[in-house]
């Protein structure tokens, strides 16, 4: 997926948050995205949720089927 790509849909997620509205799955719509593009497209989303004046109060770490470590930020308002 091109980086252009990546940061529309990460603005989209944000803004349908925002908004409180539902988007259709992101794996009905690109078929062939992948665990790192989603998970791109969460740090975009993320980087929108910190421009906007939320805080970052914790993360959570995993591994992905690859066995790279991954990780999500948790938010205070």
């Amino acid at each position: 997926m091109e980086k252009q790509q990546i940061l529309e849909l990460g603005d989209e997620l944000y803004e349908a948050l925002v908004n409180m509205t539902t988007l259709a799955p992101l794996t009905e719509r690109f078929p062939d995205i992948t665990i790192d593009d989603a998970y791109h497209i969460s740090l975009q989303m993320l980087e929108r949720r910190v421009q906007a004046g939320e805080r970052v109060i914790g993360k959570k770490n995993w591994c992905d089927q690859q066995g790279r470590a991954k990780h999500v930020e948790c938010f205070s308002a």
